[in-house]
């Protein structure tokens, strides 16, 4: 059994924590920039910055152009340690410092995933902060149900490990056993939540019950979130 329950606003589910990262797949640049933008509605300041890459979208910054004046003239900016190929790559963890001296939030990306729905992390992946309050995994239904080449970034990783092979489907099994076991890699026992982004896209309301139900079993998060970012829709779920 769990508590589904509506989310009015994002912000109000991570009021209190400073350092954020973003793992996972399938949607960690939307809720980044989602959450960033509905904290500036609310007269909070956030940073949004990367231990990988980001695209160095405007307005941003790099490490050797941070100072204090700039901070604080930008509400929202992009960091990241150098531009390469139109992308910023990862910071220190010293610029993270100082980043949370001068803004309410630090949103972290520490995964990378090609706009799959879902991943099967490299051996050096996630990249996740020492100084990390909270990790949250992202991963898209819009995953479910479809071949898992087409899916799942790395799937041959997924096939070298175990044996899964590409023109196979994800149910809601392979899925729970992705989001609860692979892509949680790093964690370290931090403290996380678990988002299954793209709600909208998902159309089997009995599989996705399945599926939640799967994930609270095997894991132990501070929360569910399913949410749809394009819809502005949000449900924390808790197993009971």
């Amino acid at each position: 059994m769990f508590h589904f329950e509506r989310v009015r606003t994002l912000p109000s589910l991570f009021y209190g924590e400073k350092f954020i990262t973003l793992i996972g797949a399938g949607g960690k640049t939307s809720f980044i920039e989602f959450l960033a933008k509905c904290l500036l509605k609310e007269g909070l300041f956030p940073v949004i910055t990367t231990t990988t890459k980001i695209y160095a979208k405007e307005p941003f910054l790099v490490e050797e152009k941070l100072t204090d004046g700039l901070m604080k003239d930008k509400p929202l900016i992009r960091v990241g340690g150098r531009i390469v190929d139109g992308k910023l790559d990862g910071v220190k963890e010293s610029t993270l410092l100082e980043l949370g001296r001068f803004y309410d939030m630090v949103l972290i990306e520490g995964d990378g995933s090609k706009g799959k729905p879902l991943k099967y992390p490299s051996y050096h992946e996630p990249v996740i902060p020492q100084i990390t309050d909270l990790v949250v995994l992202v991963s898209g239904l819009d995953g479910m149900y479809k071949r898992v080449d087409e899916v799942v970034f790395r799937w041959e990783l997924l096939n070298e490990k175990e044996g899964i092979r590409g023109e196979e489907k994800i149910d809601e099994g392979r899925f729970a056993a992705l989001v609860s076991g692979p892509m949680l890699k790093g964690i370290d026992g931090k403290r996380y939540v678990i988002c299954l982004n793209k709600y909208d896209l998902q159309r089997d309301v009995k599989g996705l019950e399945r599926l939640l139900a799967m994930l609270l079993e095997r894991t132990h998060p501070q929360f569910l979130l399913v949410s749809s970012f394009k819809y502005g829709i949000f449900y924390r779920c808790e197993k009971l």
